[in-house]
């Protein structure tokens, strides 16, 4: 019988968990899934983050490229009046959008900061003169050449140096390239254009 009793009083007397080994476990559960979402959240961050550079990259050479567009088309249309660099800014001009309608690619320059915003159109292409606002700017620079690329009017010139920088962060800021890049949310593509045969 003695025995009986002593094994009722062991089953009795069991150790489970005490309370501060409990509020440790939670607190270790809790480190856990908070580090999990941490690292989950920053990772989303960055994907975003670089899905807006990709998208800025491929504006940036849309812009050269719909500059590039217009000296082709100089050059094609079997004007002999009709010069490389016709409808480029007279001179010098860092503060110029290109933008594409029915009538071909159009240059403005001297615009705000409003007007470098890139818009989708009803067929979602993305424009200055859309009607959709996106987080998307777009500034284009000409810099005219001939052995030195600066202070050179447009007819004198025998080539251009013509870049496109666009940013996913308010607006296109400063006018160089150098201040350009992934800190300050921006990206840039930069070509030369010389004249055709002329």
């Amino acid at each position: 019988m003695e025995k009986k009793i002593k094994n009722k009083k062991n089953f009795l007397h069991r150790k489970g968990f005490s309370f501060i080994e409990s509020i440790l476990a939670v607190f270790l559960v809790s480190v856990g899934v908070i580090a999990g979402l941490k690292l989950l959240t920053v990772g989303l961050k960055d994907s975003m983050e670089s899905r807006d550079q990709f998208a800025a990259s491929l504006l940036a050479q849309e812009g050269v490229e719909l500059v590039r567009n217009i000296r082709d088309n100089n050059w094609v249309d079997n004007d002999p009046s009709t010069g490389s660099f016709n409808y480029f800014p007279a001179d010098d001009n860092n503060r110029c959008i290109a933008d594409k309608d029915t009538s071909g690619v159009n240059i403005s320059c001297g615009v705000n900061n409003g007007q470098m915003r890139l818009r989708l159109d009803n067929d979602n292409y993305y424009m200055n003169s859309g009607s959709t606002n996106t987080k998307f700017f777009r500034r284009i620079k000409f810099n005219y050449c001939n052995v030195g690329c600066s202070g050179i009017a447009r007819d004198a010139a025998k080539s251009v140096v013509v870049t496109s920088l666009v940013s996913w962060n308010g607006e296109v800021s400063g006018t160089s390239v150098d201040d350009c890049n992934t800190s300050t949310k921006c990206a840039y593509t930069q070509i030369i254009l010389n004249k055709w045969g002329e």
